[in-house]
């Protein structure tokens, strides 16, 4: 009784810290959704969309903050 979820602050966690990240990167007009969740072989996957910009921003963007992430 009264233990925080801690599965549920991780993933938390994970989404205000790619959304900060992004946020400082991110062209202006666009439009980025995130979603954090489980993975069975990475422990946290989080997924991000990019929109309100062109082919060309939004790969760079995806290039500026991380690369090796899967697109």
């Amino acid at each position: 009784m009264g233990k925080v979820f801690k599965p549920a602050l991780r993933l938390d966690a994970a989404q205000r810290a790619v959304s900060r990240m992004l946020a400082e990167l991110a062209p202006p007009g666009a439009q980025i959704a995130l979603n954090a969740g489980q993975h069975a072989e990475h422990g946290t996957l989080v997924t991000v969309r990019i929109g309100g910009v062109d082919p060309g921003a939004r790969e760079s963007l995806a290039a500026r903050s991380a690369p090796g992430w899967t697109r």
